[in-house]
């Protein structure tokens, strides 16, 4: 009864103090922005930090706090660890707080690489399905090809997902981290 629902939840007095965010999550507030626009979204930050929040980086290191009890709530854990983590054993579980965004993982090629007919191969495979399985089974993380995976499907239940498109998030990211340090008292 008491999981937040929604990120209103989370202002909730009674996790002042037991809630964890990531020193970086710049990409966080940039979407929050998006989506409530700028001045609603460092408010909400504003009133967020009123509560203490420990500030850790990474989000590996900070599932793990959670999992073993050091922080009730995680904002912004990646779906995967935490899955990963519960399979494991771990009394942890992940709640998709709307607008839910996902990171996308990017796949280049560079311009002058010593090797590009190599690096396009190995591009091939990483997109394939057997890449991708194997990205799922030895990394557990999501695969992003059709078809394949179900793990955040069941954390989003089907909801609208924001993925954030590097052409979006790139040109205001660092706008994004000075705010957000500014917010955070970083």
């Amino acid at each position: 009864a008491d999981v937040p629902r929604t990120y209103g939840d989370l202002l909730d007095k009674k996790w002042a103090n037991s809630l964890s965010l990531d020193q970086t999550d710049e990409d966080w507030l940039h979407v929050l922005a998006n989506e409530w626009g700028e001045a609603k979204a460092t408010e909400y930050l504003a009133n967020l930090m009123k509560l203490n929040p420990k500030l850790h980086r990474g989000r590996e290191l900070r599932s793990q706090m959670v999992a073993a009890g050091e922080f009730f709530v995680g904002v912004t854990l990646y779906d995967y660890r935490v899955r990963n983590l519960k399979a494991k054993g771990a009394t942890i579980n992940s709640v998709a707080l709307p607008p839910i965004m996902a990171l996308p993982n990017v796949l280049l090629l560079a311009r002058y690489a010593p090797n590009p007919h190599a690096a396009a191969l190995f591009i091939d495979w990483q997109l394939s399905a057997t890449g991708q399985k194997l990205f799922e089974s030895e990394l557990g993380r999501d695969p992003t090809r059709k078809g394949l995976g179900r793990g955040m499907d069941q954390t989003v239940g089907g909801r609208p997902l924001k993925v954030i498109a590097p052409e979006e998030l790139g040109p205001k990211i660092g706008y994004y981290a000075k705010l957000y340090r500014k917010i955070t008292g970083q």
